[in-house]
């Protein structure tokens, strides 16, 4: 895991992070994978064009060594984030504007460059003036950070109203899933911001959901299941699930995920306090 330098200045004092989310105020929601491969670039796409088609919604590819939000949605354009990053003291909705790719879907999307040799580097103060520039101009701001540990993405968890991470349920994902929380409790990150979300699960294999929150001390807010043809049609086609398979059980997952987030279930019922008390 990446060591935070000493001066990222990641106090947990971010004024935006200090305010009280509910199910309806949510202005940014990161999603943090525990591990790779957890699926969360995946998930992050699908919550964000579902929710704009009743909210004006931004993705944010902030995963800065190789996010590949543009990838999963097939979207192909000389427009990246980076239109921005260069130009972070003197940000103004036109700039936006032409830094944008519009998915089918209504979505607004912030990509990474395809040249890896374009990708960009920014500091922690740098990140919450971006999220809280871009959380002015959108109803929503969804934030893929991937699974670095880095002071942009721990960054943008401090700005996050609803923090969801995902693992599987491996072991080894789990122990990830584990680190990854003793830092979030190192850096005060708020319980009521964070969820899990359990991906590729497989009846039989792994640990099972309930043992994993058990372990784990969080709220499990969905299991998502395992479809690997749903998902390889996604990752061949550029389509959204729900274009390419309504019916799946992976499908109706995310839109239990979606209608939670929305608040059209009790947004309570997955609230606890942090266990402190608890050892890791």
């Amino acid at each position: 895991m990446s060591q935070l330098p000493a001066d990222a200045q990641l106090a947990p004092t971010t004024p935006v992070a200090a305010r009280e989310p509910t199910a309806r105020q949510i202005g940014v929601a990161v999603v943090l994978s525990a591990k790779g491969g957890a699926g969360g670039t995946l998930i992050a796409a699908h919550l964000a064009a579902s929710l704009a088609a009743e909210k004006r919604v931004l993705l944010v590819d902030l995963d800065l060594c190789k996010g590949d939000v543009a990838g999963v949605l097939d979207l192909h354009s000389d427009r990246s984030i980076n239109l921005l990053l260069d130009r972070l003291d003197n940000l103004d909705p036109n700039l936006l504007r032409g830094s944008v790719e519009v998915h089918p879907s209504g979505l607004h999307v912030l990509i990474q460059p395809y040249d890896l040799t374009d990708l960009h580097q920014i500091s922690a103060d740098e990140t919450t003036k971006l999220l809280s520039f871009l959380r002015e101009h959108y109803d929503l701001v969804v934030v893929d950070v991937g699974s670095r540990m880095d002071v942009v993405s721990m960054s943008a968890v401090l700005t996050a109203d609803e923090i969801l991470l995902i693992t599987t349920t491996d072991v080894p994902s789990l122990r990830d899933a584990q680190r990854v929380l003793g830092l979030l409790r190192h850096l005060d990150v708020r319980p009521t911001n964070l969820r899990l979300v359990l991906n590729k699960v497989q009846e039989g294999v792994g640990v099972a959901p309930a043992d994993v929150a058990a372990q784990l001390h969080v709220p499990i807010a969905a299991v998502l299941p395992a479809d690997l043809e749903a998902c390889g049609r996604v990752d061949t086609r550029g389509h959204l699930l729900w274009e390419l398979a309504p019916h799946a059980r992976i499908t109706r997952a995310l839109q239990s995920l979606w209608k939670t987030l929305r608040g059209e279930t009790d947004h309570a019922a997955h609230r606890h306090a942090w266990p402190w008390s608890h050892k890791s």
